[in-house]
Parts: C-alpha cells; sequence; structure tokens
C-alpha cells in the first residue's frame, strides 16, 4: 500500500478463454482493459507487484519512504 511504480506491460493482448456456455472465445483488449487483464493474471498466477517492477533501486526506495523494509519484500 502506498508504492506506485510503473511496470511496463504489453498495451495489446488478445486473450482466448470459455463463455458461461463453454464456447471458446477470443477477444482482443488493449489500453486499460488489456492492463487490468494482466494485473488480474498476474494474481491469478501469484505474481506480485514487486516482481513485475524492473527499476529495484526505485522499488527499495519507494519502500523505505513508505516504511516498509526491503529485505522483507523479496521478488521471486
Amino acid at each position: 500500500p502506498g508504492v506506485y511504480l510503473e511496470v511496463k506491460r504489453p498495451e495489446v493482448i488478445e486473450l482466448s478463454y470459455r463463455d458461461e456456455y463453454g464456447r471458446p472465445q477470443t477477444l482482443k483488449a488493449t489500453e486499460l482493459l488489456s492492463r487490468a487483464i494482466q494485473h488480474e493474471m498476474d494474481h491469478l498466477n501469484g505474481v506480485l507487484f514487486v516482481d513485475r517492477v524492473e527499476n529495484k533501486l526505485a522499488l527499495n526506495e519507494e519502500l523505505v519512504k513508505n516504511k516498509f523494509s526491503p529485505k522483507a519484500v523479496k521478488s521471486v
């Protein structure tokens, strides 16, 4: 909470899924919907925000600023 950093993600994604009747569907998502889907898929796959941040120095600075211990927050 309170830690906000850039996470690079593809702007456009295409995904396959099954609808409520079990029929295969595809969806091309862009912009905010694309980011939201990727964010939620990360949750389902156990991937955390800290795993996606590329600038680890900025991450550590934000953690310290918000009174978190960088040693306690480990990327996988």
